[in-house]
């Protein structure tokens, strides 16, 4: 089976939040079969988006807003100091 794809909302949340879609989609409140979807489609809606930085702003990482549109060329996530 050919790995997938990493998409903006595949690595976010993988690299980024660091969770399951399981996980993901108890912090978005949605069912896991809609997380899953985001990470295909590679999107995060918008009406979600606020949550998911507020998420990442707790494990210390500032979340810039091309993220959510394509996955950055230097893939590590580095903690920023946002607390």
């Amino acid at each position: 089976m050919p790995a997938r794809a990493i998409t903006p909302a595949l690595f976010i949340r993988q690299h980024v939040l660091r969770m399951t879609v399981g996980e993901f989609a108890k912090a978005l409140d949605v069912d896991k079969s809609q997380a899953s979807r985001y990470d295909e489609r590679g999107q995060i809606p918008g009406r979600h988006r606020e949550t998911v930085r507020r998420l990442a702003r707790a494990r210390g990482v500032s979340l810039p807003a091309v993220w959510f549109e394509q996955v950055p060329f230097d893939r590590s996530v580095r903690s920023s100091g946002v607390a």
